[in-house]
């Protein structure tokens, strides 16, 4: 019976690790730039200090933007909500379809 996968050679076996220290807001700025890029913190790292291309994946980042529109829509609706005030659902609504609807059109 043959082997599915074969061992990497020792050469080729990522098992280097480094440790850094930024502060709170350079570690937000390195989340963001891997986010809009759909990698991981480390492998954004990787690439960006071994010059490798990286390309930004703007229609991730409106998606995001948009996503943060809804969760604060949400936010505002439950404030409503909690100060016995009756919301706009209906304007409230309508936003949240039409946020819905941009992300699938973005998705496409």
């Amino acid at each position: 019976m043959t082997k599915l996968f074969r061992n990497k050679p020792a050469a080729d076996r990522k098992s280097v690790r480094y440790e850094i220290r930024m502060t709170t807001s350079e570690a937000e700025s390195v989340q963001n730039a891997a986010k809009i890029r759909c990698l991981s913190v480390a492998e954004y790292m990787l690439k960006a200090s071994l010059g490798r291309r990286a390309d930004v994946r703007f229609d991730a980042e409106i998606v995001l933007v948009i996503r943060e529109i809804v969760q604060v829509i949400r936010q505002l609706h439950s404030q409503f909500v909690m100060q016995r005030i009756v919301p706009p659902s209906d304007l409230l609504e309508l936003l949240l379809d039409e946020s819905i609807l941009a992300m699938q059109r973005i998705s496409k």
